[in-house]
C-alpha cells in the first residue's frame, strides 16, 4: 500500500510523487529510534502550513498532524 497524506480541511488526499529518474521519493524500512520524512505531492499547494492532516501508510496511521 502507498502512505497517503488525508488533508479533510482542504478534502483532498495527497500521494509520494513518482519521479521520472529516482523513482518514488520514499526512504527505507523504518527501524526504531530513527527520524524519517516523506515527499507528498501538493502541486496546488490546497494543503497549507496550519492545516491537521492525516498520514496513512499500511495499518500504520498517524492523526492531527499539523503541516508547518
Amino acid at each position: 500500500m502507498e502512505p497517503e497524506l488525508y488533508d479533510a480541511q482542504a478534502r483532498v488526499k495527497l500521494t509520494v510523487p513518482q519521479m521520472e529518474k529516482v523513482g518514488k521519493l520514499r526512504q527505507r524500512t523504518p527501524q526504531a529510534g530513527m527520524t524519517y520524512w516523506m515527499a507528498f505531492q501538493n502541486p496546488t499547494l490546497v494543503v497549507k502550513r496550519g492545516h491537521r492532516v492525516d498520514v496513512v501508510i499500511c495499518s500504520f496511521r498517524a492523526t492531527n498532524l499539523v503541516v508547518e
